[in-house]
């Protein structure tokens, strides 16, 4: 397989829907890119990006200074504690690479504020969402970013 686009996030959770948001964009735009969307943890989502060459994630993350894009590289990812019966994506990443090809990962992070119930994105990040998807085109057509 190629590449894979995975927007994640929860739609009821308001601006945390934007990795949604713009996959959705993506699938209609860009038809011959494998789009994903989810809302799911660690090993869901590793199991969902094995096997591809390339792989973007977008997904609302929280903090400061809503609606900056930040690409967060794996390797900084910080490992979390086990909750539940899932671990977080980076350990995922890594475990799987112990039994399967695993891609070339670029994570773009929206920030969000703080996630609230809600529906609906905000008007600040909606207006994030064009931005978005030219950086995600401008990836896959480029190559930008990924090393292999």
């Amino acid at each position: 397989m190629s590449d894979v686009v995975i927007g994640l996030g929860n739609p009821l959770l308001g601006d945390d829907g934007v990795g949604i948001e713009v996959a959705s964009i993506i699938e209609k735009e860009m038809p011959h890119i494998n789009v994903k969307k989810a809302c799911v943890g660690g090993m869901t989502l590793a199991e969902m990006v094995a096997g591809y060459k390339r792989a973007i994630i977008i997904d609302g993350i929280e903090g400061e200074g809503e609606g900056e894009v930040v690409e967060i590289d794996i390797k900084n990812l910080k490992a979390r504690s086990m909750v539940g019966h899932d671990v977080d994506f980076a350990t995922a990443v890594k475990i799987l690479s112990r039994i399967t090809k695993m891609p070339d990962i670029k994570i773009l992070g929206i920030k969000i504020g703080k996630p609230c119930w809600k529906d609906g994105l905000s008007p600040k990040i909606r207006a994030t969402i064009p931005k978005v998807v030219e950086k995600v085109k401008e990836i896959l057509e480029d190559g930008h970013g990924f090393t292999g």
